[in-house]
């Protein structure tokens, strides 16, 4: 059973953690219903998010943002694009830097496409094998 452990996995968190994964479930949530069908709009839709509700302290390291947003995401069957749109919008939000790429790499003669986060020349949320191929600075 997994909600025992995730319930007991939580109460370890530390008080900004919590908040984190709250906002990353809702965030998530919205990802998942958006960006499938309007990727681009739903993107700017995000930024406009992480700028309009901007919280003005850095609570919690960029890693550990990465690796909530990624165990939320996870939990909840959210694919690479909705996790980075999620992850630039929590980094955003406390006036972190950050930017969603997508780019392809060859994978046994398919294009396999995929999308990141840079924050600071750091790559979240994924491999940096890919080429990029697009980038969206969330303002």
């Amino acid at each position: 059973m997994w909600l025992p452990d995730a319930a007991s996995r939580y109460r370890l968190l530390t008080l900004p953690e919590r908040r984190a994964v709250r906002e990353a479930v809702v965030l998530t949530a919205l990802a998942r219903l958006t960006v499938p069908f309007f990727p681009i709009r739903s993107l700017r839709c995000f930024s406009v998010l992480a700028g309009t509700f901007r919280r003005h302290e850095a609570d919690i390291h960029a890693a550990r943002i990465s690796a909530l947003v990624a165990a939320v995401a996870s939990c909840l069957g959210a694919r690479c694009l909705a996790r980075s749109a999620v992850l630039a919008c929590m980094l955003r939000r406390r006036g972190l830097d950050a930017a969603v790429v997508v780019g392809v790499r060859k994978h046994a003669g398919d294009l396999d496409p995929h999308a990141w986060v840079e924050h600071d020349g750091v790559t979240f949320l994924g491999p940096n094998r890919h080429v990029p191929l697009w980038r969206h600075s969330f303002p």
